[in-house]
């Protein structure tokens, strides 16, 4: 089957004839489409576009990804450290460690904060009850798999841009988002309400996981720096750098001979800026 590439009003006009079925009772509370419901929004895309030629399982693969997006953005949403800005109708999220920590435990991206998501609000109404039911969460490597369950992946234009385009936009619209948290006062932005009950554990967890990730990486960052001068030092031998400060072979072997009987005027020596050791090294051959 050939796989559709969603327009954003083709999408917009989608999720009106969604919340026309939720009226309809046509959506059970589990957040399942009533048999029939998918026919139904086929014959309204084609009737609305003519030459779309939508197919059931478009619909239904359609239904899955809007599903799938807007549950990894409430998600992401009702995490600390991140929280949803209705101004500009987008996540917003504290800082880059904030955000690398959680993606890195997620392991797939389906939504990126900082981007506006306008169709939020809306899904919210659709899908909400579902959460509130304490129905899994379709996140990570299982979404993946999901959306991919039946071969190929419903696709939308900004989809598409993005892929074309390789580019990785997570910097900029994570700046977008610290300018927001920073613009109140370091105060987070509004919850979504369907997380609003929200329990102080998960909050807690998720700010132990950040923070324990963010400090392995800091650690990591120190080791790479002292291995780093421990490897110049030992590139740089006494001999040369004495040599290049003008010292005969002569005062080289004596200097040589008092740091291997006085180890602690060694580090000394290399405690020293150049034109200090110069003026070191003299003092030592004098005594």
């Amino acid at each position: 089957m050939d796989r559709h590439v969603w327009t954003d009003e083709e999408t917009e006009v989608f999720v009106g004839f969604m919340e026309e079925l939720v009226i309809e009772g046509r959506i059970a509370d589990a957040g399942q489409f009533r048999p029939g419901s998918f026919e139904k929004l086929a014959a309204k895309m084609n009737e609305r576009f003519p030459s779309g030629g939508f197919q059931i399982t478009h619909c239904k693969n359609k239904v899955k990804r809007l599903k799938e997006k807007y549950q990894f953005a409430a998600d992401m949403a009702g995490c600390s450290g991140f929280g949803w800005d209705d101004v500009k109708q987008c996540v917003v999220v504290d800082n880059k460690e904030i955000l690398a920590a959680y993606m890195k435990k997620q392991g797939v991206r389906l939504y990126t904060p900082g981007k506006p998501f306008p169709l939020y609000t809306r899904l919210e109404k659709i899908f909400c009850k579902e959460r509130a039911n304490g129905d899994a969460a379709v996140c990570g490597n299982d979404a993946e798999e999901e959306v991919q369950m039946n071969g190929y992946e419903e696709m939308d234009e900004e989809d598409t841009d993005f892929f074309n385009s390789n580019h990785d936009c997570s910097e900029s619209l994570l700046q977008q988002s610290n300018s927001v948290a920073s613009s109140s006062g370091k105060k987070q932005g509004k919850k979504p309400s369907s997380f609003k009950a929200a329990k102080d554990t998960k909050m807690m967890k998720e700010l132990t996981d950040t923070l324990k990730y963010v400090f392995d990486q800091q650690g990591k960052r120190l080791d790479a720096f002292a291995q780093a001068m421990v490897n110049t030092r030992e590139e740089k031998k006494t001999g040369d750098i004495l040599s290049e400060l003008g010292f005969t072979d002569d005062e080289v072997i004596s200097i040589a001979l008092k740091f291997s009987t006085n180890p602690q005027l060694e580090k000394m020596f290399w405690s020293l800026g150049n034109s200090q050791k110069t003026g070191f090294i003299r003092a030592i051959l004098h005594t």
